[in-house]
């Protein structure tokens, strides 16, 4: 019987977690994407657009993967709560995207700032939700 129990123990050990699994994805997503950024030959104003729009794309599809999971081990209330600090967050990364852009005279650089600041807020969040949670994602 003991031998059985350190086995169990081993097993569990040699599984990663859902949390150390989306966080390989995540550090694999940076690495993926300064790879995008170092390759770029381009400066373009619409090229810079382009790679921002690609990176907060990128980042979104991470932010509903984590966030479906971690609200699938919730209940009613906590379920509840995080849909609303989710709401508050876009809330602010919107507010936080319109002040960064109009630093630029407007025009295609001011878009790709905006986007840009989309996607590193984006970034941001899905990290700090992992973090946060990495206790529900077992």
């Amino acid at each position: 019987q003991p031998a059985l129990a350190s086995v169990n123990i081993v097993q569990t050990e040699e599984t990663p977690s859902a949390y150390e699994e989306n966080k390989e994805r995540l550090e694999e997503l940076d690495r993926q994407i300064q790879q995008m950024r170092d390759s770029q030959v381009e400066s373009t104003a619409y090229s810079i657009k382009s790679l921002a729009e690609t990176e907060r794309k990128l980042w979104e599809t991470e932010l509903n993967n984590i966030y479906t999971q971690i609200m699938g081990t919730l209940n009613g209330d906590e379920q509840q709560a995080l849909a609303r600090n989710q709401r508050q967050w876009m809330n602010d990364r919107d507010a936080q995207a319109e002040k960064t852009a109009p630093k630029s005279s407007g025009g295609s650089i001011e878009s790709a700032e905006y986007t840009a600041s989309l996607a590193a807020s984006t970034r941001q969040r899905v990290y700090d939700l992992l973090e946060s949670y990495q206790n529900y994602l077992k």
